[in-house]
């Protein structure tokens, strides 16, 4: 157990961090080049060649180009007063200063537990993301968000590194066993099994590929993939033929928003962010099976199960079988014994008519 307080410029550090985190990232990045520098450009164009434009809009439009970059700029480069702010809303919303009191941090088997005051949270060490360290702080994430905060005098404490280290080896020992329990069970049952080995940066290759045919492939479309494809096509087809330059400019930029997710596929950012969310291999590799009415993936401490009735389309790509089911999910296995997959999905019913096996890419 460790025992100590949370200074408010401790939590104003947390705050900043989590802040230059989220700055950091590709959505980040990319939203605040949108904010600024892209919209910015549209903008000035727009009034330099686009004759005709309303006198209203020659106002409007740069005030509210302007208010979206100072939003940005503030947002990204104000952190201390943004800190300061959500501080101030931390104490209105503790006006007795439960939080400043003394915490304590302890690990009963499979449960951390911190106090203070009158308040307890807990958490299953399972559902820990990691324990990053910044400076001379640490923080316990739980699901990408900071679930404690630990001050100099805890990560320099001298047990800190051995209560850190089992805590983590705690995750990954449970995780571990439960993942083979269900493998086992799995294995027991599978009408189709396959090991998939790749290389890292195969692995990545395979998976952006698999990403863009979703949006490639013709068949098994839902509605909505429909509408985003189609309407900006037809929007920008119409700007043409008025042969406007304002309502071209406005169709182009609408036509990439609405499929910013696929030229995203594109960019080394979806590459590293496919990098950052692989799942741990076992020893020689993942686990592809299909068992009952599911498709299942094993890694060491991590596993999905898609519902084959949710399966829409199925995509022959190289030496790979790709399953898109819905809700974006996406899985694939090697097209090494394809006819053992097929017969196992066909016996299964996981084949109807909404998802046959499409053509090869």
């Amino acid at each position: 157990m460790f025992r100590y307080k949370i200074t408010p410029e401790e939590y104003m550090d947390m705050i900043r961090w989590a802040m230059r985190e989220k700055r950091s990232s590709w959505k980040g990045k990319l939203k605040f080049a949108f904010q600024t520098v892209i919209q910015l450009v549209f903008v000035v164009l727009l009034l330099l060649f686009v004759p005709d434009v309303p006198s209203w809009m020659k106002i409007v439009l740069p005030l509210i180009s302007l208010a979206l970059a100072g939003l940005a700029i503030f947002q990204t480069f104000f952190l201390d007063t943004r800190a300061r702010i959500v501080l101030e809303q931390r104490n209105r919303k503790d006006p007795r200063g439960t939080f400043w009191m003394e915490h304590k941090i302890s690990l009963h088997e499979n449960i951390l537990r911190v106090t203070y005051g009158d308040s307890k949270g807990e958490i299953d060490v399972r559902h820990i993301t990691d324990v990053v360290r910044d400076g001379d702080l640490a923080y316990i994430r739980m699901s990408g968000n900071v679930f404690e905060i630990l001050p100099k005098s805890v990560t320099s404490d001298p047990a800190w590194p051995k209560f850190e280290k089992d805590l983590l080896h705690r995750k990954y020992e449970i995780a571990e066993v439960e993942v083979k329990e269900a493998r086992d069970k799995v294995l027991a049952a599978a009408a189709y099994r396959e090991t998939v080995n790749l290389p890292e940066d195969e692995l990545v290759d395979t998976l952006v590929r698999m990403k863009r045919l979703s949006y490639a492939t013709l068949s098994g479309w839902s509605a909505k993939e429909l509408f985003t494809l189609t309407f900006p096509l037809l929007v920008l087809v119409f700007a043409t033929g008025l042969g406007d330059p304002l309502y071209l400019g406005l169709a182009i930029l609408a036509f990439l928003l609405f499929n910013l997710n696929f030229f995203l596929t594109f960019t080394p950012y979806y590459r590293k962010m496919v990098k950052s969310r692989l799942m741990e291999p076992m020893e020689n590799g993942y686990l592809f099976a299909v068992t009952g009415r599911y498709v299942y993936l094993f890694g060491l401490y991590q596993s999905y199960r898609y519902d084959l009735s949710d399966l829409r389309k199925m995509v022959d790509s190289k030496d790979k079988i790709f399953l898109y089911f819905s809700r974006q999910r996406m899985v694939f296995a090697p097209s090494v014994r394809k006819n053992a997959l097929v017969a196992a999905l066909q016996r299964r019913g996981g084949i109807s008519n909404k998802a046959k096996l499409g053509s090869k890419e």
